[in-house]
């Protein structure tokens, strides 16, 4: 069913319970009077699409006419010579299984190719229902040896971050037998736009794969983006281990390339430059303060001015420089270039960091402004000149603007938001923020 559905010209979507209902139904009608149980067979409904169907009363006419030659025309269809009919299976066998399918099948990975070949010999050998479970069967057991865990074989895991883009963090491995929990959470949020956020995610198949470049194909026609992040890199996944498919562009590169072109349209919006990798990182490094990571690679960098500073806008990769762990993030930054900053952090007070400030972790606190003291966490290599950084109409704008961390240097100031990678409307929101920001920065106390 859902391969008739990509090649649906109206790019319809059917309804896979109802589809179940009207096989189980048709097949226990079959079976009262002794026929074979029905299934959604592909070929059949690719023959009708091909011949200008455009509607499933096309199947009906189809079983109409097969009954009639069945019922009427049965003598007729006893002098046709089987010789001839043994042609035609042999020719849509061949184009079922030709040598190109053999070097697509290769080109996606080899484990692609033995489960290709593995189901193709069993339903020669045996029957379409043991070759096919056979294919199954062994293309769980290389997931497994892959590494998924086995209990999280039929299991999707993950988690939803609500903003105006919503945030989708599946958990553990992707593959077709789980694909079903994540096609329900992307259909669940098919009117906004999305942000996959992969880094929890050690494999990807093909299957899951194909129906995300589908669904991200169905978002954009809607004038809506999916984008995604992995490895802290705005990368194909074809690209890494996530699957085996190193000759073909992955589809995630494809959302990979939308989100660079709408930055590009972005930089042009603010009369700016987009420039696709940067290679100076320093003016990020901010980011790192009191934390063990590094700024590995910066991209989609939007250059030009708030007011009159100069500023940037870019998606980092940050890379863990610990020795015990290897963690990569992508987030998307605002660079103020800004002179006489202070080295500081204002980010969101967690709990677990009340708890260490009760036991002498540093949080510059404001007596004057509680609740900008309840909801920020604020360090400082240097306290007195971070007090006087932070003037009072700075603190009380902060107050009103939840949502954004601040870092700060000798290179300037770097904003965030919620140190994720946030959509091209998030972005001009932070940009909104920040040129109310820099106002009150600028005014004599």
């Amino acid at each position: 069913t859902l391969a008739i559905d990509g090649l649906d010209p109206q790019k319809r979507k059917s309804n896979l319970d109802k589809d179940v209902a009207a096989v189980g139904f048709g097949s226990s009608l079959a079976g009262l009077v002794g026929g074979l149980p029905m299934i959604s067979e592909i070929v059949r409904s690719s023959a009708n699409i091909s011949s200008g169907a455009r509607t499933q009363w096309s199947n009906f006419f189809h079983a109409v006419f097969l009954l009639m030659f069945i019922v009427v025309l049965r003598p007729v269809i006893e002098h046709i010579p089987l010789s001839a009919l043994a042609a035609m299976l042999i020719y849509t066998g061949y184009r079922l299984a030709s040598p190109h399918e053999f070097k697509h099948a290769l080109s996606l990975g080899r484990s692609e190719l033995l489960v290709f070949c593995t189901t193709l010999v069993m339903v020669l050998f045996t029957d379409l229902i043991i070759g096919i479970a056979s294919g199954i069967v062994l293309n769980m057991l290389i997931l497994v040896f892959k590494g998924v865990d086995i209990r999280r074989l039929f299991t999707y895991r993950g988690l939803e971050v609500e903003g105006e883009s919503v945030v989708i963090k599946p958990d553990g491995a992707l593959c077709f037998t789980n694909y079903l929990g994540l096609k329900k959470v992307l259909e669940k949020n098919k009117n906004r736009d999305i942000v996959l956020d992969l880094q929890q995610v050690n494999l990807i198949d093909h299957t899951v794969l194909s129906h995300l470049y589908s669904f991200e194909k169905r978002q954009h026609e809607m004038g809506l983006s999916v984008t995604h992040t992995h490895d802290g890199h705005l990368h194909s996944v074809g690209t890494n281990e996530l699957s085996e498919q190193r000759e073909n562009p992955s589809p995630l590169g494809v959302l990979a390339l939308r989100r660079n072109v709408r930055m590009a349209e972005l930089a042009e919006k603010l009369h700016g430059k987009y420039e696709g990798r940067a290679k100076n990182v320093t003016c990020f490094e901010a980011v790192n303060l009191f934390q063990e990571r590094e700024v590995s690679e910066v991209r989609n960098c939007i250059h030009f001015e708030v007011g009159k500073l100069e500023a940037t806008m870019a998606d980092i990769s940050l890379r863990s420089a610990s020795r015990f762990a290897h963690h990569d993030s992508l987030i998307t930054v605002l660079h103020l270039r800004l002179e006489n900053v202070p080295e500081f952090r204002l980010l969101r007070e967690m709990m677990l960091d009340k708890m260490l400030e009760s036991v002498g972790r540093q949080d510059i606190d404001f007596s004057n402004y509680p609740e900008f003291s309840n909801h920020y966490l604020l360090q400082g290599t240097q306290e007195n000149d971070v007090r006087i950084f932070f003037t009072p109409k700075m603190v009380e704008y902060l107050e009103m603007y939840k949502g954004y961390n601040l870092y700060g240097n000798s290179a300037g100031l770097v904003i965030t938001r919620n140190n994720a990678l946030i959509s091209v409307g998030e972005m001009l929101q932070m940009l909104q923020f920040s040129e109310g920001l820099v106002l009150r920065m600028l005014q004599t106390p």
